[in-house]
């Protein structure tokens, strides 16, 4: 006996595929850049609670 066909499955996954031409392409893991993750040398972090003069 031959398996039936779920339609509505089958609209669901051809809707998805069709919706995934017009996303936004995320860079991968390997193309994005660390944010506000790495410092120069000689420069020192601001703590929350400090002063930006440091008086």
């Amino acid at each position: 006996m031959a398996k039936r066909r779920n339609l509505k499955k089958e609209k669901a996954l051809r809707n998805l595929a069709y919706a995934r031409k017009f996303r936004k392409r995320t860079p991968s893991k390997y193309m994005r850049r660390p944010e506000m993750t790495r410092l120069e040398e000689g420069e020192e972090t601001i703590e929350p609670g400090e002063d930006l003069e440091g008086a």
